[in-house]
Order: C-alpha cells, then structure tokens, then sequence
C-alpha cells in the first residue's frame, strides 16, 4: 500500500494519505447541508487501486460540532544512562565450624546505586592456598558449604554483583578448619578368664582368693566376679583382678564363679565358670611328704631317665612337680611337668649337657610338700660322624659342605692323578692350618681330617688351585 485517496462526491477529500494510519479532516462547513457520499480508494506500488463501498452522511451545519481534541505529540523517552557503578565489597566475611565435613559462611550485605543482586562465593583448600574455585552463586549473605574433608583449612572470599555485571572488590579472605573425624565406636569387648581358684578345686576358711585376668583393645575398667549369679564383693577396677571370699558364708557342697569384664564404652565379657566345691567341715591342711631317693639315670645324648619314691599324704597325694635347671651349680628350676607318677623320662636335651633335678609332691587340697634332695645328671656326648667328599678330575664333590662340630670328612681320590685337599690360602694353608695332609693323597687312597673348629673354611686342591670350595662346621 502507497497511499489511500478519501473522495467527497466522487472529488477528492484533501490530499492522498500515504502513511499509516490512513486519515483525513473534512470540514463539513464548506459544503451545503443535506446528503451526501463518502469513498475511498487505495493505491499499491504496482498503480493498482482498490475502492471500498461508499458511505451515505448528512451534513447539518445548524449543529455546532465540537472542536475535535488535537492528538498530543509523544513525549520521547529519554535514552537511559548505563549503570557502571559496582557494589561495595562484602564485609565480615566469617566461617563457623560445624562438623567435620561444614562450614557455615556469613558476610554483611552490600550496597549498590541500582541494587545488589547477589554474591560469589569462592574457596580454595590449604592454610596459604590462592587457587580460589567459585563455590556458589546467590543472593542470600549466607551459605554452608558441606561435604568437606575432615581436619582440612579452606580459605574463602566473596564479592556482590548487580543487575549490570559489575563486581565489587573482594571480602576480606577468612580460613576455616574442619573438625577431626569422629573416632571409630569401641565394639570390642573384653576377654577375661579366671585364673584362681582352679576348677573343680575344693575351698575352705574365710579368706579364699579369686582372680582373674582381662584384657581389652582400649583398656579394661573393672571386672566383677559373681558366685552363683550374684556380685562377689565389690567390683576391681585395677590390675591385677582379685578379691577374697569368705567361704564360711556359702553353704558346703558345689558353687560357680564367674568373672564379668566390662570397658569404657560398656563392652562386657563374662569369663568361663569355674566350679568348686566349698568343704568347711574339716579341711586338709597336711602336706604330703618330700619324695625320697630321686635319681637321674643315663639313656643317651639327648635322653635323662627320673625315677622316685611315692610320697605319703593324710588324704591322699594326687601328683608330683618335677623341676629342672641346666648347670652342674645351677638354681634357676623351671618345672618340666606335674603328673601322677613317680617317674618321667626327660628327652630332648642337649648333648654332653649337666642338668639338675628336684621334686615335691601335692594333694587335693593344694598342700605341696618340701622338695626332694637335687640329683645330677649327664647326657652323653654326641655320637662322632663321618661324611666321604670324592676328589675328582675337576672339582671335589660335594663342592661345598656343611657339617657338626667333631665330624670327620673322608677326602677320597677317585681321579687317575694324585690329589692334595688343604685350607686356603694357597700355597701356606694358613687359614686351617691342621686341615692339610702334607702330602699327595695318591690316585684310590683317602686321608681323613675330624674338625675340631667351627667356622667356615675355604679349601682347595694344593695339586690344582683352582679347584675349592667351602666346608662350614657348627
């Protein structure tokens, strides 16, 4: 559309309108009153034109028509000024510590000329770390940063931002430290087994001893012991764990004890039972006699035979405690065995050894009696041996050795020429100077040396150096 012609009567009304909206003031004082017709025609830039159905009015100008009301001209809106002005810089930047894995962030808010729409909170890991990361982007004046490692520093610094972008200078840098991690619960209870009195033991008096031992992976903070179910004296809250029972106030016959070991964190462990039996009528108090006549007998380098006679007892002697010590003076026994016979064969020791020996003998009730007389006896020396090394062409075999201390080494020739087995150094034989023949053991024959020394002994072939090896003795 080029323009629009508004036409009175078939003439046309003003000029052509050729901007939108299309428009035209027609005073109707300027023609007679009565009817008349209305017409408009639109024209294209192609020359083509359009006319619309006319239009019938009447002018009656006796009637005064209001001033029409002038269309104000828009007031232009002024271009706005761009906003450059940043916010100030968040103030009171601090970090509580939480837990192990937060920290809570606050800071005082910023002003702006426009207005502040949110912060930029960054943070970087390490007591002097300057490798901030952005950890959020909001608006409140507030964060808690969570998921964090345990016992870490984090540095942190925020800055605001507006509507425009601008950005303020940074915060004040503020550190944080994480708590140490929760330690692990304690569940592990203690172990706790009773040490006295033995069970199936029989007990009497008044002051009976009760003991036991506990351990814990933390540490044991009291054990109670119990008779038949029910507290036995105070709880022990150090080591060693005993307390003393009065027999007389159990009646006779079979009771239990337990220990009951608990820890710091309320872990308990209640000991194995033991059964004893409570006998307050008229107890033993007589010892067994001494054993007589003990006596160590010979079997071997390695094996003492004990034998003594039976111990006599107002009850009866259920067994005896046989001790040893090794030393033709020594005194520091340690018992071998505690047995119900009166004869034990000791094996297992140590050859051309001296040991001692002393006994004594027990009953039920616990009574031992006094030692025996200390008897004395000598294993026998070790059995000598000998072992064959063969001297060959090029090489003794075996090449290396290792024997006992006292052994004898047969160094038979089985080479076609003579050969001459000594201790290094070639040619003196310093080393060992024993170990050497002083002559060519000849071609089928053999020479023998026993070894007296211990060490390790490099050797050769006088005959051909380059033939040796080693023959250690222990």
């Amino acid at each position: 559309m080029v323009s629009v012609q508004f036409k009175l009567d078939g003439t046309n009304l003003d000029s052509a309108d050729t901007v939108a909206p299309y428009n035209v003031v027609w005073d109707t004082k300027k023609v007679a009153s009565g009817k008349h017709t209305l017409s408009v025609a639109a024209k294209d830039a192609a020359g083509n034109v359009g006319t619309a159905t006319s239009i019938t009015v009447t002018v009656n100008n006796a009637v005064v028509a209001p001033t029409p009301t002038p269309t104000p001209t828009p007031t232009p809106i002024p271009t706005p000024t761009p906003d450059t002005t940043a916010p100030t810089a968040p103030a009171n930047l601090s970090a509580s510590v939480i837990s192990s894995s937060q920290l809570n962030l606050t800071w005082n808010a910023s002003t702006d000329a426009v207005g502040v729409t949110g912060y930029k909170l960054e943070r970087c890991t390490g007591s002097s770390c300057t490798n901030y990361v952005e950890v959020v982007s909001q608006s409140g004046s507030g964060y808690n940063d969570t998921g964090l490692s345990a016992a870490t520093t984090y540095r942190y610094r925020v800055r605001a931002t507006d509507a425009a972008g601008n950005l303020s200078l940074y915060s004040s840098v503020v550190s944080g430290a994480t708590q140490a991690p929760l330690p692990t619960p304690d569940a592990t209870a203690p172990t706790v087994s009773l040490s006295a009195p033995t069970n199936g033991s029989t007990v009497f008096g008044a002051s009976v001893a009760v003991s036991a031992t506990a351990s814990d992976n933390i540490g044991v903070v009291g054990v109670q012991f119990k008779l038949d179910g029910a507290n036995l004296g105070a709880e022990d809250t150090s080591s060693p764990y005993t307390t003393t029972w009065n027999t007389t106030t159990a009646s006779n016959g079979t009771h239990t004890i337990t220990a009951v070991a608990r820890d710091a964190a309320g872990n308990q462990t209640t000991s194995t039972s033991v059964s004893v039996t409570v006998s307050n009528t008229t107890p033993d108090t007589t010892a067994p006699t001494a054993p007589a006549n003990l006596s160590a007998s010979v079997i071997s380098s390695s094996q003492l035979n004990l034998t003594w006679n039976a111990s006599t007892d107002a009850v009866g002697v259920t067994g005896y405690k046989l001790e040893r010590c090794t030393g033709s003076s020594c005194t520091n026994y340690v018992e071998v065995v505690s047995q119900s016979g009166s004869g034990y064969n000791d094996t297992g020791l140590s050859a051309a050894t001296t040991y001692r020996y002393r006994v004594r003998a027990t009953d039920a009730a616990g009574n031992l009696s006094g030692y025996s007389t200390v008897v004395s006896g000598t294993t026998q020396a070790a059995a000598p041996t000998t072992v064959t090394m063969s001297m060959g062409e090029n090489a003794y075999s075996p090449v290396n050795l290792t024997i006992a201390l006292g052994t004898t080494v047969v160094f038979r020739n089985d080479w076609s020429s003579d050969r001459w087995p000594a201790s290094d150094s070639h040619p003196s034989h310093t080393i060992y100077p024993a170990f050497d023949p002083l002559q060519a053991v000849l071609p089928g024959a053999s020479w023998s040396f026993t070894f007296t020394q211990a060490g390790t002994w490099g050797y050769h072939d006088h005959l051909k150096p380059s033939i040796g090896g080693l023959i250690t003795v222990q």
